[in-house]
């Protein structure tokens, strides 16, 4: 009897112990209607701590509760974690719940997933990443993490913000800093009007924001920053230190200070290399054809590979090491250029920059750990050259879309500072396309055309240069807007490799270019550059937009009539003017030639999201007169 009222006596305890695990603050019913508008995920609650303890170890924990509403946002309740040698988890533990907040199950250890950083990628390095992924198939359904990690140093401090990902509302979502009492906490909020609450907690201080009711986005084209928008938080140490160098980060002068340790003694050659530099440049006659030189030179016997090992994140491998391998990543292969120029007499600065299309502006007024790529900046007597380090087909002193136009950190061995990269205006990023065709009387054509790219415009087929003819020809075939044609005869060259230009050279019969009714011909006078883009319409558009890349295309078309034909139609002239640029067309007729022109110019700029309906319009007007006709008729008799 007593072992069975002790039986009885656990089953209770283990049913208040499961029951305890439950939560039914996370019934999805308890959500405001407000934030599943546009949502396929919310994030229920969420909380990141960092508490800086000492120099040598610190620690992160952040706890996630996300509920996914629909089958689109299972992406949003992926666990993905990196690891290395300066973070360590010393734990991970998860519940998944149910629509009503019933726990269905812990997740076990088993199945989280440890994977290699280094997967499908050039990296050398010990980045690893702890996955989870829940394979929850009735929706909705809430998942819970939470983690710590343990921080060898004190370099890395976290940032945060309060948007989770795109169509992902948020009911709350904070962060708080714990630091020694003594210290001073760099930081810098964004859209926040009111300043972090501190308190002090033992012999800690503690900054805490939250953000709560955020609700959720979709993705707008042309979208600007987030940070513009939505609560932020960045945190940098005053005083730390990483692998046994310390540093401050008071300004950008600490900050380049503590990288000239990072890099010291790592920019000589031997004397034999150092020997051979000489040797290479001993005849040219001005340190710009020596720089050029031995750009030519890196860019033949080197490769990029991605070193991420220990501090190899921040730090570059010895320009020895790289001499001798020839490979290393945009930290090591640009202090090797460094090496070599130095070997030359010729002084250049390490440089850091933050990479991307997408023109990524630094926060100038918070000095901070905010670059991911380093190239290397050459000052001249007239003018300063800049090379990326990591390419083998980039022209000399061309830096493309991915560092130039941006705040950049100059190393030096005293006075870094901040500088700007090139930026490529609009007569520099050029399409000229220039082209005769000659017509038949039954909508035949043959057509020799001639294109020249320059600037970004040049960079964004810079890869085809170095294919072979036949895969070049494929890529025509996609890149030539033309409904009907085939390639005679093609080339795509660089002409000079010292420039960001490239002609391309085609010739082709194009069958049925022109539709026939009776004795017309309809002849579309855009024959290559014909534009079908318009921006996604948005309903009440929230973020403002901005276009970061000014280019100019310009075409003319000669078609030489086929005898016995006449001009029944020509479209008339057509301009547009916006902030955004212009478009011009003309179609003239002369002797038996009919003459196209058309030139747009697309402007950089930011602008208001109550102008995006004017920029569809812009497009939708050009687009019109991209697909006007001429009319041709037989001559009588």
């Amino acid at each position: 009897m007593q072992n069975r009222t002790l039986f009885i006596f656990a089953l209770v305890l283990m049913g208040m112990s499961i029951y305890a695990q439950d939560s039914p603050q996370y019934d999805c019913a308890l959500i405001n209607d407000s934030l599943k508008v546009n949502a396929n995920a919310v994030t229920r609650d969420e909380q990141l701590t960092y508490t800086y303890h000492t120099d040598v170890l610190n620690r992160k924990k952040h706890r996630q509760v996300i509920t996914v509403l629909n089958k689109n946002g299972d992406g949003d309740a992926v666990f993905q974690m990196f690891y290395d040698k300066f973070r360590k988890f010393s734990y991970f533990k998860g519940n998944i719940y149910d629509a009503s907040g019933k726990l269905i199950r812990k997740i076990k250890t088993s199945e989280i997933k440890d994977i290699s950083g280094s997967a499908g990628y050039p990296l050398f390095g010990d980045i690893r990443y702890k996955y989870f992924e829940p394979l929850i198939s009735v929706y909705p359904f809430t998942v819970e993490y939470e983690y710590e990690l343990e921080i060898t140093g004190s370099y890395y401090f976290p940032d945060w913000i309060a948007f989770n990902g795109y169509n992902v509302s948020i009911e709350k979502s904070g962060f708080s800093m714990l630091v020694p009492a003594q210290y001073k906490l760099l930081y810098k909020q964004m859209n926040f009007s009111e300043l972090p609450v501190v308190q002090t907690k033992g012999n800690f201080t503690e900054y805490s924001w939250v953000a709560e009711n955020i609700k959720a986005v979709d993705r707008e084209p042309l979208s600007d920053d987030l940070d513009r928008y939505f609560k932020a938080v960045y945190t940098t140490p005053s005083e730390f230190m990483l692998d046994g160098y310390r540093g401050k980060m008071n300004s950008w002068q600490d900050f380049s200070d503590w990288i000239v340790q990072l890099n010291k003694g790592r920019d000589i050659l031997s004397e034999n290399s150092a020997a051979k530099v000489r040797e290479m440049v001993k005849d040219l006659p001005d340190n710009r054809a020596k720089v050029k030189r031995l750009y030519a030179y890196l860019q033949e016997r080197t490769r990029y590979f991605n070193v991420a090992l220990g501090i190899g994140g921040l730090q570059p491998v010895d320009a020895n090491v790289v001499d001798e391998v020839g490979y290393g990543d945009c930290k090591g292969l640009s202090n090797y250029m460094k090496a070599m120029l130095k070997a030359a007499g010729i002084e250049s600065h390490y440089t850091l920059v933050n990479s991307g299309g997408d023109f990524p502006q630094l926060v100038e007024d918070f000095p901070s750990h905010q670059f991911d790529h380093a190239i290397l900046c050459v000052p001249m007597e007239k003018d300063t050259i800049w090379l990326e380090c990591t390419s083998q087909t980039m022209p000399f002193g061309f830096l493309g879309d991915f560092t130039s136009d941006r705040k950049v950190l100059l190393i030096k061995d005293h006075g870094g500072h901040l500088a700007r990269t090139p930026v490529y205006a609009l007569h520099d990023n050029f399409q000229y396309t220039r082209a005769k065709v000659n017509l038949t009387a039954d909508g035949n054509a043959t057509a020799e055309i001639s294109r020249k790219f320059g600037g970004l415009q040049f960079e964004e087929n810079n890869d085809k240069l170095a294919a072979d003819a036949e895969d070049q020809k494929e890529w025509l075939y996609n890149y030539l807007r033309i409904p009907n044609f085939k390639i005679s005869h093609s080339d795509f060259k660089q002409k000079n490799p010292d420039l960001a230009e490239s002609v391309l050279n085609v010739n082709m019969n194009m069958p049925t270019y022109c539709s026939t009714s009776g004795k017309r011909l309809f002849l579309p006078v855009n024959l290559v550059n014909r534009s079908t883009y318009i921006p996604s319409k948005t309903k009440n558009r929230w973020s403002n937009f901005e276009r970061s890349v000014p280019y100019i295309d310009s075409d003319s078309v000669e078609y030489i009539l086929p005898e016995g034909m006449s001009v029944e139609y020509l479209p008339e002239k057509k301009e547009i003017h916006s902030p955004f640029g212009t478009y011009v067309c003309s179609v003239t007729f002369s002797v038996n030639k009919i003459i196209y022109y058309r030139q747009v110019e697309m402007f950089k700029g930011n602008f208001s999201k109550e102008q995006y309906e004017e920029l569809m319009k812009f497009y939708k007007e050009i687009n019109i007169a991209d697909k006007e006709q001429a009319v041709l008729i037989k001559k009588e008799g």
